[in-house]
């Protein structure tokens, strides 16, 4: 009776502990566009937006506000390219012809593109301080990208608005068409 009640004592600290911990997630549910073939999960605080299509294909957009006030757009793209022999490349054209453009027009930043994974795919990131932005986009064998983007309507991003934009990529699951 004893070891029964320690067992129950342990299976309701463990369901308590794994409630407590998803409680915290500061992604909220698993999202789909339809005809995408990739889900993800955006941050709890961000509301969407309506989609919108563009010249290069098409955005979910989700916007909220950094814990110091500032407006926070995260845009999740889906893009196409006829570079499918260099994904690289074409992650890299996407950001800099398109992606940092639709938050700040002039100059375009220099920053070379760093290697980092979209999910389970290696893409590209380019952050640039100097727009607020950071993207990273990635490219499958069919020639369709995708792409996330966070821009901060002023100030820095922070360490924390940037660990929601990596939670974001790290949540994108790609499907099998």
């Amino acid at each position: 009776m004893a070891c029964s009640i320690i067992l129950l004592f342990f299976a309701a600290a463990l369901a308590a502990v794994m409630s407590w911990n998803r409680a915290g997630d500061p992604l909220a549910a698993r999202m789909q566009a339809q005809g995408w073939r990739v889900s993800f999960r955006p941050p709890k605080r961000f509301l969407p937006g309506d989609p919108v299509t563009t010249s290069v294909g098409a955005v979910l957009p989700f916007s909220g506000r950094a814990k110091t006030g500032e407006q926070v757009v995260l845009d999740i793209h889906r893009f196409y390219t006829n570079s499918i022999d260099n994904p690289a490349a074409a992650g890299t054209l996407f950001i800099r012809e398109y992606a940092l453009g639709r938050f700040h027009s002039g100059t375009w930043p220099t920053q070379t593109p760093t290697p980092a994974k979209l999910g389970p795919l290696e893409g590209v990131e380019i952050h640039a301080p100097e727009t607020s932005t950071v993207v990273r986009a990635a490219v499958l064998d069919d020639g369709i990208g995708y792409a996330v983007v966070l821009a901060v309507s002023s100030g820095a991003i922070d360490d924390s608005i940037y660990q929601l934009f990596d939670l974001t990529c790290q949540s994108i699951e790609f499907l099998d068409p």
